[in-house]
């Protein structure tokens, strides 16, 4: 009998060996005999052919060819990772990843024969449609993502029978109604990311059951009700993430049970209540309740974690806690526009060893601050320091150089800017990465480096091959960034790049409740096999032309030599500009004339202090006179403001095109030694701040503001609905509506303005454009200011605090006071006539009280609810014409009238400007109520910012 292990024949050997090669091919398709299943290759198809695949990134999905062995693009079929109830006859996909294709059309119910399938990824593509029931028949499903598209309808109740899904991803899109009670059937559900939506109705209770369920994320949808108490019995939560709901009562007191929670994010919510039950909670690291109506005192956290506690916007009265100031780990406290009151303590000393950032305490009633920590914070860069709106503090600082900036009013801090990492050797992997919620709001140096470690252990690479390429914050915040993976030597192989793909596009990076849940957006490959996308094709035809161009110039060139060695140097330099407009962008800038920098400088008289008139965003303003005897205004941008050639000539040819009475003419422009200038029409009758001034010499009457207002409406209706496209401006405000010596008003400053939205290739219309805020305190519109989405209502809301100024004769802001705010409260007492400037001589009350109706109309809290500049345009031209002997002088828009005969505000919105100014007490009958009992309006509607003026002014005209 033979030993065991031993074999008994040589016949017996070879049999198991053969075994062997057979067992290990078959699902690679190295042997035939195995194929993947009909009803799933079928499936794909069926899903390919509801697809818009303009660039046919899918080719490799067709019928001639089998998804498993012939590796279908995206298609994956992994070795011994087919589920048991699988037909063992064929082979199963497994998973299904097509991100950032942006691929249009819609998911389709065959889907659901993908019955092996775990991973399904579409995320970054252009998916339309409704989420087809038959995914809940995924039952073996681990992961499904389909954020970033454009998916409509409901939730499917089906989804309950996913009960094995881990990760359920269904992030901005547009998917509406409730969530399914079904959710709690998905008891191995981790992750929950739904933010971005528009879902409506409560939280269902019967989210507590779910066990292991770490990640909620909620934000920026539609949802109402109380927060369900139930949500305290998932043990593992680590984020509850409810930003900008409509919520009603309080957080429930279990919440302060909930042991591994290390993040909390309900900014505007609507809750109330008091907030002490937070001390309980022993992991907290960020607390985000901002832009609510808390009251009662703040809570003494003192965990070791907490970074950042936002508590700005609420109805919190008393003093800070003694123990705040011992949380080691604390970056940002902002407790801005509370009523506080009482001593700061002492949060950093001269040695500033603590890793602060920033301290808000604006808009307080806070009667003492340590002398140790003003010194730091105007010796430490790093360290911002905000004492705006508490005037005992701020009055023994007045005067003083070096610390009165510490009581200028700050808009909004900067989370974050790009940054750049070394250059890669060898070919890496170009790899964009989302954080969704971090468990931090400044990326320090530590984190960053921490954050190199981090994903260099999940590569199981060397940390020298992770590089950040560049980062920035996004609205949430979410932290974006491009990651550069490099190969240890030479380059990546095919297989390398499908591990590292694979490895996060699965999660299988480990979790980090620092670093919050991540999301691949794109991973880009050097594979020289790879076709060439759109945008190379679209390159190589521009760069074909532009060759031909300059054959063609060189011809020319060849036949003009003699003709140019006679022409003045500027001449000479005129035209090699002209030449890199042509050559470098490819545009034709018709009607605009190119100027040297010599010019420049010669019209200038070398840009003497003696001529500059003003300074903006974009640098400093210049009178200047051209060799032909005319006068323009010469904007010179400042370094920071400084473009790349393709955007300069882009935004001039954009400016080129707007041709209107009403806005201010751009003549030429300047691209020449470095320098980058824009060469106006300049005009005579300086600004309608300055106009409006007391210093001004001849008011201006009613009749001539009301004029002055439909010339900068005409304006502006022209940007949003005749240019092409069409712009927003987003900095509407007295100093950019400038005068010509016969007083008609001109719109200027289009150097922050932006592109409004346009459909998209599908023809459907956006409704807004997400952009990084810009704008001037006191004018900018709330809602935009805080979602950062800009639409054209975000110009008509600064308009219509033009209108108010055009009406008090007062700034914005006046003496720390909204004078939107001020209108609002005078016009729901019947006062509004006592807030109208004297200056402007006898008027028609009926005719100014219909125009103060229409400005309060402008700066409503919902901007959907705000009038288009069209029919802003139309009231104020027939408000012109019902003025006595003023038929006719206006031809009206035809547009629909507006109904404001009534502009009143409601308590929720009126409430958030209870007590704003410094040293004010409660007062009990705030908000003001008109003899109907209607509730007053506020400031800066909605839930917004109120931003004040460091200058310290009466509340009079100017």
């Amino acid at each position: 009998m033979a030993a065991p292990g031993k074999f008994t024949s040589r016949k017996e050997v070879v049999t198991r060996l053969l075994i062997a090669v057979f067992l290990s091919c078959v699902p690679f398709g190295a042997c035939q005999d195995l194929k993947t299943a009909p009803a799933e290759k079928e499936a794909l198809l069926a899903f390919r052919g509801a697809l818009h695949d303009q660039n046919q990134l899918l080719s490799t999905w067709v019928q001639s060819t089998d998804p498993c062995l012939d590796a279908w693009t995206g298609v994956f079929c992994v070795k011994d990772d087919v589920p048991q109830d699988s037909d063992p006859g064929f082979l199963h996909i497994t998973e299904v990843r097509v991100i950032n294709h942006k691929l249009g059309g819609k998911l389709v119910p065959e889907l659901g024969n993908l019955t092996a399938l775990k991973f399904f990824d579409v995320l970054g593509n252009l998916l339309v449609g409704t989420i087809p029931p038959e995914l809940g028949k995924l039952k073996n499903l681990f992961s499904l993502t389909l954020s970033l598209n454009k998916i409509t309808g409901n939730i499917p109740e089906e989804f309950g029978n996913l009960v094995n899904l881990n990760r359920l991803q269904l992030d901005e899109n547009q998917i509406s109604g409730p969530l399914p009670t079904t959710i709690s059937n998905m008891v191995n559900l981790q992750h929950m990311h739904l933010n971005n939506n528009s879902l409506e109705g409560s939280i269902p209770p019967e989210i507590g059951v779910l066990p292991v369920l770490v990640h909620i994320l909620l934000d920026n949808n539609r949802l109402g009700g109380q927060l369900p108490p139930e949500i305290a019995n998932i043990s593992e939560l680590v984020i509850l993430q409810l930003d900008n709901n409509n919520f009603e009562g309080g957080i429930p007191t279990e919440y302060g049970d909930m042991a591994k929670l290390t993040k909390l994010s309900c900014r505007k919510c609507g809750l109330s209540g008091n907030l002490t039950d937070l001390e309980r909670l022993s992991s907290l690291a960020v607390v985000d309740l901002s832009f609510n109506n808390f009251e009662g005192s703040i809570p003494a956290l003192t965990t070791p974690n907490i970074s950042s506690l936002d508590l700005s916007w609420n109805r919190l009265t008393g003093s800070i806690p003694e123990e705040l100031p011992s949380a080691t780990s604390l970056q940002s406290l902002k407790l801005s526009n509370n009523r506080l009151d009482g001593v700061i303590p002492k949060f950093v000393d001269a040695d500033y060893t603590h890793t602060i950032k920033v301290l808000d305490f604006q808009n307080n009633s806070f009667s003492f601050v340590s002398l140790a920590m003003v010194v730091t914070a105007v010796n430490q860069r790093n360290l911002g320091l905000r004492l705006y709106g508490n005037e005992a503090i701020c009055q023994g600082l007045d005067g003083l150089v070096e610390t009165s900036h510490l009581c200028d009013p700050v808009e909004r801090e900067t989370l974050g800017q790009s940054g750049t990492g070394s250059k890669p050797k060898g070919k890496p992997l170009l790899v964009n990465y989302r954080l969704k919620s971090p468990g931090f709001i400044f990326f320090t140096t530590a984190i960053y480096n921490y954050f190199i470690g981090y994903i260099a252990n999940g590569l199981f690479i060397d940390r020298k091959q992770v590089d950040i390429l560049s980062w920035q914050w996004q609205p949430g915040p979410r932290l974006d960034m491009q990651l550069l993976i490099s190969p240890s030597k030479g380059d990546f192989n095919k297989s390398e790049i499908n591990r590292i793909q694979t490895l996060f596009a699965n999660w299988k990076i480990r979790n980090s409740t620092f670093y919050g849940p991540y999301e691949l957006l794109d991973l880009g490959t050097w594979d020289q096999k790879k076709s060439l996308s759109a945008g190379e094709i679209a390159g190589i035809v521009i760069g074909s032309f532009a060759c031909l161009a300059l054959i063609v110039l060189g011809l020319l060139l060849v036949g003009t030599l003699r003709g140019r060695s006679r022409l003045s140097p500027a001449e000479k330099r005129r035209r090699r500009l002209m030449s890199m407009t042509s050559t470098q962008s490819m545009i034709k800038i018709t009607g605009v004339q190119v100027y040297t920098y010599k010019e420049m400088e010669k019209a200038t008289d070398g840009f003497s202090e003696a001529n500059q008139v003003g300074r903006g965003g974009y640098g400093k303003v210049f009178r200047g006179r051209l060799e032909d005897g005319t006068i323009v205004a010469i904007k010179r941008a400042e370094e920071a403001a400084l473009q790349r050639n393709t955007e300069f000539y882009n935004e001039i040819e954009l400016l080129s095109r707007c041709h209107h009475m009403n806005l201010v003419s751009l003549i030429g422009y300047c691209n020449d030694e470095e320098e980058q200038m824009l060469v106006y029409e300049f005009m005579e009758g300086g600004t309608l701040h300055d106009n409006l001034s007391p210093r001004n010499a001849q008011p201006l009457s009613f009749e001539k503001r009301l004029d002055l207002a439909i010339g900068a409406a005409r304006g502006l209706v022209y940007l949003h609905t005749e240019a092409n496209p069409p712009i927003i401006h987003r900095d509407i405000k007295t100093s950019n509506i400038l005068l010509t010596d016969k007083k008609v008003a001109k719109v200027a400053d289009f150097g922050l303005s932006r592109l409004a939205p346009v459909p998209d290739l599908e023809g459907v219309m956006m409704t807004h454009v997400s952009t990084a805020v810009k704008g001037t305190p006191g004018y900018l519109d709330p809602e935009y200011f805080l979602t950062h989405q800009l639409t054209d209502k975000s110009d008509v809301y600064s308009f219509g605090v033009v209108l108010v100024e055009l009406l008090t004769g007062m700034p914005a802001i006046s003496g720390g006071k909204n004078m939107v705010r001020e209108v609002m409260q005078a016009s729901n007492k019947g006062q509004l006539q006592s807030l109208v400037d004297p200056r402007m001589g006898p008027y028609s009350w009926e005719v100014v009280e219909q125009f103060g109706k229409l400005a309060l109309s402008c700066v409503v809290s919902e901007p959907e609810l705000r009038p288009s500049m069209k029919q802003v345009c139309g009231e104020l031209e027939g408000l012109m014409s019902s003025l006595p002997g003023g038929k006719g002088k206006s031809t009206p828009s035809p547009v629909r009238r507006l109904d404001i005969s009534s502009v009143a505000m409601t308590k929720s919105m009126a409430s958030l400007f209870e007590d704003l100014e410094s040293g004010s007490s409660p007062d009990p009958s705030f908000p003001p109520q008109t003899p109907d009992g209607q509730f007053a309006s506020s400031s800066l509607t909605g839930h917004s910012v109120a931003l004040a003026s460091p200058h310290k002014q009466d509340l009079s005209p100017r």
